[in-house]
């Protein structure tokens, strides 16, 4: 009795063997899942130290990024401002790899402000001149345009900043202005007596303040902020008396340009910056601004 159970026995072994279900299609019979292989690479340790961005940004990027690799870690070692990197050595060649991407010195911006002063105070002047291209044709058009009268003054400031970080440039001065006309002895007026001006002084000039960054493109994106002020003689304003000749003197005005906007510049080439906002007793914009940025590798003046 005891042999028909063990051929029973071993033939419900056979029948487990042969219904033994078949690997996966997206998965090789005889090969591991990748997880199991990574599990038994041997772990590999590097020191990756930071070039533009901390070591903490790095770090933070590279978990969520490989975070579907339970073998691979990022730790950010402030005090030398490095990534400390460790797991299969396939993982940490691809972590690498990105940190050569998106870790990278910032490149540095140059920047020029052009401060153009209308003859007329009114922009529309302008209307039918072309004041964008590249540097050298805008620059020459602008020095036409003094030739003939319409522009009295250019006021360039130019400042350096690193992509992505704000820069700050400061052009100013005092400047004496008359308040007063006072005559004395006899006649006690024009064309009779001594006369003398009561002067006071006032800070005028430009603030540029701009954040650049740099596209893959090339183009140069700058959020730009322009505060400007100077004086004018008001001639068709209210005067503050006569000179010794019985000419009127005519009261200072200070006119303000403040401008905030976000522009994209090619470098080599200028544009006109649009949303310029004039305070002056007239309402009319008094100034109009341009713009040319470059990098390390093209500079604004580059015309070409």
């Amino acid at each position: 009795m005891s042999l028909p159970c063990r051929a029973w026995v071993a033939g419900g072994l056979l029948l487990a063997v042969g219904l033994r279900l078949p690997a996966a299609p997206s998965q090789e019979p005889d090969k591991p899942p990748t997880s199991t292989l990574k599990a038994t690479e041997p772990v590999t340790r590097q020191v990756y130290a930071a070039r533009g961005a901390t070591a903490a940004d790095l770090a933070n990027a590279l978990t969520l990024h490989f975070q579907g690799e339970p073998f691979f870690r990022a730790v950010a070692d402030p005090a030398s401002n490095s990534v400390l990197l460790s797991g299969p050595k396939s993982i940490l060649d691809d972590a690498v790899a990105v940190l050569h991407q998106i870790d990278r010195r910032p490149r540095t911006v140059h920047l020029e402000v052009l401060l153009v002063t209308l003859a007329s105070g009114d922009a529309k002047a302008l209307d039918g001149v072309e004041l964008s291209g590249t540097t050298q044709v805008v620059l020459a058009r602008i020095r036409e345009l003094q030739q003939k009268g319409m522009i009295t003054n250019v006021k360039i400031v130019e400042l350096t900043a690193l992509e992505r970080q704000m820069a700050n440039a400061r052009v100013s001065e005092s400047r004496p202005y008359v308040t007063g006309v006072v005559f004395g002895g006899r006649g006690g007026g024009p064309g009779g007596g001594s006369m003398s001006r009561s002067i006071n002084y006032r800070e005028v000039g430009t603030n540029v303040q701009v954040i650049p960054d740099v596209g893959r493109d090339g183009l140069v994106s700058l959020h730009l902020k322009v505060d400007d002020s100077h004086m004018r003689a008001a001639e068709d304003g209210v005067a503050i008396g006569a000179d010794e000749k019985g000419t009127a003197v005519p009261a200072t005005e200070f006119v303000t340009s403040t401008l905030e906007t976000n522009l994209r510049v090619r470098p080599g080439q200028m544009v006109l910056a649009e949303g310029t906002k004039a305070g002056s007793k007239s309402g009319q914009a008094q100034t109009v601004i341009l713009v040319t940025a470059g990098t390390d590798d093209a500079g604004p003046k580059d015309g070409k």
